[in-house]
């Protein structure tokens, strides 16, 4: 019987190392968040969504510790996005570096509750506004997370 336990046991963690390989893969794309990305109850699909209301073009550029999502360029109006599964730990953590003519900003846009304690959403959305970025969990109201400088 110790035998069986331990073989199944060896099977649950193989299958488990086999599914954590996947947790951070990262599918991009604009415009289409609702695109369904493979997914498991075990690791859910998160997602980031980052729509520009400048009257202008901004740019933005994404990443994170395994993944770089290149540096996007928005125009007025237009919506980036990608989905992305949280890794085993918790740790995932996702930054971006946005940029409007002279004005700059950088900070974490999706983190796991593995980084700090505190988890910011599972559906992160961020608006680019003349005043600043604003963000929140999607479905709830955006408020303001950092002013341009």
């Amino acid at each position: 019987m110790a035998m069986l336990m331990q073989y199944f046991f060896f099977v649950l963690l193989l299958a488990l190392a086999l599914e954590i390989q996947f947790c951070e893969s990262v599918k991009q794309h604009n415009m289409l968040l609702n695109m369904p990305l493979n997914s498991t109850k075990l690791w859910p699909t998160m997602s980031v969504s980052i729509t520009n209301k400048e009257p202008g073009s901004i740019t933005v550029h994404c990443s994170s510790k395994d993944n770089d999502l290149q540096l996007q360029t928005l125009a007025p109006g237009a919506v980036y996005g990608f989905q992305f599964h949280m890794n085993f730990w918790g740790t995932t953590l996702f930054s971006c570096e946005f940029q409007y003519q002279n004005q700059h900003a950088g900070f974490p846009v999706w983190k796991g509750p593995g980084v700090d304690g505190d988890f910011m959403c599972k559906q992160c959305v961020w608006v680019v506004e003349p005043i600043g970025i604003y963000g929140g969990q999607e479905g709830q109201t955006a408020t303001i997370f950092q002013q341009w400088n």
